[in-house]
C-alpha cells in the first residue's frame, strides 16, 4: 500500500507536467493559426486594395470622371448630388478631379467619399447594393473594417483605406505592396482611432514600427 502512494505522488507532478507541456503547445498552435490567418487575410485585404486601384482607373477610362466626383452621375446613375454641409450651408466639390471628403466624416453621408462606392457599384464594377449611402455604403474588409476613401490622410493625398487591420496583416499589406516601412513609400498607417473628433484623418503616420499586438488604418494612393 505505501509503495503504490509513493508511485501515485510520483505519477501526480508528472501528469501535471505533461498538461502543461500540452496546453503550452495548443496555445503556440493557436497564436501561430492566428499569424497564418492574419497573413492570408492580409494577402487577400492587398488584392482587394489593388483592385480598387484598378476600378477607379475603369471608371475614369469609362466616364472621364472619378468615382464620387462625377458631375453626370446624378443623372447617369440617379442618385443625389454629392454634398457637405459647411457652415450649414451644402456646398458641393464635384468635378474638381479628386474625391473630396474625411475617411470617416459620418455626419455627411452625401459626401464624395461614400458617393464614390455608389458609382462603382452603378458602374458594375463593384458587388453590392447601389442604394447604400454614408458609412453603410463603404464596404467591409475581413478584419471588421472597412474600405474607405479620403482626400487625403497619413501624409499621403487620395487614397484608399482600409481599417482595424492588425498588425502583423498591415506589415503584410505594406510589404506585399510598398517597402514594408509604417511611415515611408506608398503605403502608411496609424494605430491612432478617433472617428468622431478627428474622423480618423491624421496629419502623419505613427513612426514606431507595425505592432502585431495593434489594429490600423493603412492607406494607399487611389491610383497609380
Amino acid at each position: 500500500m505505501r509503495a503504490c502512494g509513493k508511485s501515485e505522488r510520483g505519477i501526480a507532478p508528472l501528469v501535471m507536467i505533461i498538461a502543461v507541456v500540452i496546453l503550452g503547445f495548443i496555445f503556440l498552435m493557436t497564436l501561430k493559426g492566428r499569424e497564418l490567418v492574419h497573413m492570408t487575410r492580409g494577402v487577400v485585404t492587398a488584392n482587394q486594395l489593388r483592385q480598387f486601384q484598378d476600378d477607379i482607373l475603369k471608371y475614369e477610362a469609362q466616364y472621364r470622371a472619378l468615382p464620387g466626383d462625377d458631375l453626370r452621375a446624378p443623372g447617369v446613375w440617379g442618385r443625389a448630388n454629392s454634398v457637405y454641409v459647411v457652415n450649414g450651408v451644402a456646398v458641393s466639390f464635384a468635378g474638381d478631379q479628386r474625391i473630396s471628403g474625411i475617411l470617416s466624416d459620418y455626419a455627411n453621408a452625401t459626401g464624395e467619399q461614400f458617393d464614390a462606392w455608389r458609382d462603382l457599384r452603378s458602374a458594375g464594377l463593384l458587388d453590392g447594393d447601389i442604394n447604400l449611402v454614408g458609412q453603410s455604403a463603404m464596404p467591409d474588409n475581413l478584419f471588421g473594417g472597412q474600405f474607405g476613401f479620403a482626400e487625403d490622410n497619413l501624409g499621403l493625398k487620395n487614397v484608399i483605406c482600409a481599417t482595424r487591420i492588425p498588425g502583423d496583416a498591415a506589415l503584410k499589406i505594406d510589404q506585399r505592396l510598398d517597402d514594408g516601412r509604417i511611415d515611408t513609400g506608398s503605403v502608411r498607417a496609424t494605430s491612432r482611432w478617433d472617428p468622431i473628433d478627428a474622423k480618423n484623418h491624421f496629419d502623419a503616420p505613427d513612426e514606431a514600427p507595425y505592432d502585431p499586438l495593434k489594429t490600423y488604418i493603412i492607406c494607399v494612393p487611389q491610383r497609380v
